[in-house]
């Protein structure tokens, strides 16, 4: 979500630059970024040229709505408390 941040304005980062960047398995960060799109946190632009970049504005996106995207059993009450502070 940090690398999608400091990308220019129109630009896309493909997952295998993201996952190379990060030291992480390819496939594993393909799981990852159709969970974030799926939450609507990240959208996808197909095609040869084609990556990611974030759907939100970063101020609009809180960390517990990166950790429920990957975790099936979170209790989503606990949004609420997390957003008092």
């Amino acid at each position: 979500m940090v690398l999608l941040h400091f990308l220019p304005s129109k630009a896309v980062l493909p997952a295998d630059a993201m996952s190379k960047q990060l030291g992480a398995s390819l496939f594993y960060f393909q799981k990852l970024l159709i969970k974030l799109v799926h939450a609507d946190l990240i959208t996808c632009v197909s095609g040869v040229k084609g990556g990611f970049k974030l759907k939100k504005k970063p101020e609009d996106i809180y960390i517990y709505d990166v950790y429920v995207t990957n975790e099936e059993s979170s209790d989503i009450s606990m949004r609420s408390f997390l957003l008092q502070f």
